[in-house]
């Protein structure tokens, strides 16, 4: 079962999912593509949202430190990080506690990750993704993303772009239970198929 650790750029993603007008709400329940223009990115996230249901071993999960991040927003984004902690609670807090508690004895340490060039912050996510257990950590950072090989042979999780995981996900045998063709045919997400090698129809 994939368990799925996102960091806040991802919740941020997922929040513009999630709290959208009618006409991509309704896009959404009827596995259709969006009917606006979106970054690969943010398309990628829009079929997370829009398969969650057909995904249900699928679980998602995040880093205490966003609660921190939320709380620490200023007056100013007050509603914006409100929508995001509902955004983060629906997605995390009804799974159960062993998919919730953090192993704070578990390597790494978030210096470990600090020495490899993450900012503090960023580490602490990975470190609690690789803590509580996680298969994959989400992430568009560059920077997590450019020590994803050298951090998941030491520590033995996946760190990948929201689009990569959409992709490799469905290449794998992952529901694709809509009308639109494969995620790596006529979608923003072509470049980032070929990059992965994923070019052409899924073999059956």
């Amino acid at each position: 079962m994939p368990f799925v650790a996102v960091d806040s750029m991802i919740i941020d993603l997922l929040d513009e999912n999630l709290n959208v007008e009618a006409d991509v709400a309704e896009a959404i329940e009827a596995l259709e593509s969006p009917p606006i223009s979106l970054s690969p990115s943010a398309y990628a996230v829009y079929w997370l949202v829009a398969l969650a249901p057909f995904w249900q071993s699928c679980l998602y999960t995040f880093s205490e430190i966003l609660y921190q991040e939320l709380a620490q927003m200023p007056v100013s984004k007050r509603r914006y990080a409100e929508r995001l902690f509902s955004a983060a609670m629906s997605i995390r807090e009804a799974h159960p506690d062993k998919y919730c508690a953090v192993d704070q004895t578990h390597v790494p340490g978030a210096v470990d990750l600090v020495a490899l060039g993450l900012k503090e912050k960023d580490a602490q996510h990975v470190v609690d993704a690789v803590r509580i257990g996680a298969t994959h950590f989400l992430t568009c950072d560059k920077k997590i993303l450019a020590r994803a090989a050298l951090i998941g042979k030491t520590w033995h999780i996946q760190i990948m772009s929201p689009e990569a995981f959409l992709l490799t996900s469905v290449k794998s045998g992952a529901s694709w239970p809509s009308r639109v063709p494969w995620p790596w045919e006529d979608s923003p997400l072509q470049e980032a198929a070929i990059a992965l090698g994923f070019w052409g129809r899924r073999l059956t």
